[in-house]
């Protein structure tokens, strides 16, 4: 990856760690909080059987 391709990926990263600060300032809770939530989750999901929540989404199906 060039340099400015590793740049416009930490500005897109940057812009989502934003987005997700905002929603836990809504939700009146911290990243640490929402990360030890999801930690909590997957592992109960784990133990029933089913696919851990992913920290990003899964690609779009293709258009057909």
């Amino acid at each position: 990856m060039s340099v400015k391709g590793i740049v416009a990926q930490n500005r897109e990263l940057q812009w989502h760690k934003e987005q997700l600060e905002q929603r836990c300032l809504t939700l009146g809770i911290t990243l640490d909080d929402m990360a030890e939530k999801l930690a909590l989750a997957n592992a109960r999901i784990k133990e029933l059987g089913g696919e851990p929540i992913t920290d990003t989404p899964p690609d779009p199906a293709p258009a057909a």
